[in-house]
């Protein structure tokens, strides 16, 4: 049956930030699909956490950078709910090293988590989201890319991420005739219980603010992208960064 709650699709749902952004939502209203690769029974217990809150809750699980697993994501999706809302593309692994010691493996990789997969949930989401009258995407960036500087120690990350940034800004001009708002979300370094600390501590230095951000405040990000006074935000990036990147 379709429901009367606006419904977001929320890949990345068991990251660092995921739950925080899950619980978020629920409260501000949405019904969710909790979208994972690995992690189907934190998924699980994750939706039944958000009920808590009055939200229904359903997961999908798999590779959802391949174009049949984020069809069959989304039209299960539909399936549940009858329509869909906002898609939240809370993914991409980070990859730490220098350039001389990143290979063309690690490169890809970025590339596949950070562009590939959130782009195809995109593509495969817009019909579907054509139809809704405050349909949302938000993509996550990393904090700073936009400025084209050079980044220790995350040179490929950083690499896709600016990419992601371009298409995503790409997207919001394509789209902005059917009423589409694209925003990109950008942390900056944020505490998670997987956060390696000894990895963070260096970036932790750089921030003005002088410390993480938790994933509650991007969660707080997340949910003003969705939110109807976002309505003019399309192409925007919304920092969640205390400064970091500037």
């Amino acid at each position: 049956m379709r429901t009367p709650r606006p419904v977001a699709f929320l890949a990345g749902a068991t990251g660092g930030i995921g739950p925080a952004i899950a619980r978020r939502l629920a409260r501000d209203g949405f019904d969710l699909a909790l979208a994972t690769r690995r992690r189907p029974a934190e998924a699980r217990a994750l939706a039944i956490d958000v009920a808590t809150s009055g939200a229904r809750a359903i997961v999908v699980a798999g590779d959802l950078g391949r174009e049949p697993a984020a069809r069959r994501a989304l039209e299960k999706t539909h399936r549940v709910f009858g329509r869909l809302d906002a898609l939240v593309l809370a993914v991409g692994d980070l990859h730490l090293g220098k350039t001389s010691e990143t290979t063309a493996r690690d490169l890809r990789a970025q590339f596949a988590t950070n562009v590939e997969l959130p782009w195809t949930l995109a593509r495969a989401a817009l019909p579907r989201l054509r139809r809704s009258p405050r349909a949302r995407v938000v993509f996550f960036v990393m904090s700073g890319v936009s400025a084209l500087t050079g980044k220790r120690q995350v040179a490929a990350h950083a690499a896709a991420k600016t990419a992601l940034l371009v298409m995503a800004r790409s997207l919001a001009l394509e789209v902005a005739r059917d009423g589409i708002v694209v925003t990109a979300v950008a942390p900056g370094v944020v505490r998670t219980s997987r956060s390696r600390r000894a990895a963070v501590q260096p970036f932790l230095k750089a921030v003005p603010g002088g410390r993480a951000v938790t994933p509650d405040e991007v969660a707080a990000a997340v949910s003003a992208c969705l939110s109807v006074d976002a309505a003019t935000w399309s192409g925007a990036e919304v920092p969640a960064a205390l400064g970091f990147g500037l």
